[in-house]
């Protein structure tokens, strides 16, 4: 959710909840009289005007509550989600998986090129700025399985990926002549 309608939200249902309290404390303070009395200069508050005070303020804090209630959960939730991750992940979250090349180099050597073409996938996936894992992914899309369509596409992937790294970018594109593919 974007920062302004956070704000937004968060004004309103503050908003809200302050004015009904208000009201609702207005009403409970208000002395009722069925009978006005002559001789009070305060005007005299009916039964319909301290009900009216304390509906419409129940309302709007029920308004309020509602309005903040996705972001005040969001808040209770936090110190949960640290308790959860201490028990079950006791050395941190990992947002990624470590960079190894030298697993689908290994499948290459064994000869097993769908388990190759996987791991240079699950790579590209997780660590799209390795130049190594696009070219050798490449290798074994033109080269072993003859999928030139899959080449071709990965390969414009590729150049939008290092359209700003001009060295990743000609080694791409180095590769890409190298392998001959029309």
């Amino acid at each position: 959710m974007p920062a302004a309608s956070r704000i937004a939200r968060w004004l309103f249902g503050i908003g809200c909840l302050g004015l009904g309290a208000w009201l609702v404390a207005d009403g409970l303070r208000a002395e009722v009289s069925l009978i006005p009395d002559p001789d009070s200069e305060l005007p005299a508050t009916t039964l319909r005007d301290t009900a009216a005070s304390l509906i419409g303020g129940g309302l709007l804090i029920l308004i309020g509550a509602i309005a903040l209630a996705t972001e005040l959960a969001a808040l209770a939730a936090i110190p949960l989600h640290a308790f959860i991750d201490a028990i079950y992940l006791p050395g941190g979250r990992a947002d990624k998986p470590t960079l190894n090349l030298k697993l689908p180099a290994y499948y290459r050597e064994q000869d097993r090129p769908d388990d190759a073409l996987a791991e240079y996938r699950k790579i590209l996936r997780h660590h799209p700025d390795t130049l190594e894992a696009w070219l050798g992914a490449l290798d074994l899309l033109v080269v072993t399985f003859e999928d030139t369509g899959a080449a071709r596409r990965l390969y414009a992937r590729g150049r939008r990926r290092f359209r700003r790294d001009a060295e990743k970018l000609a080694a791409l594109e180095s590769h890409w002549q190298s392998l001959g593919v029309r």
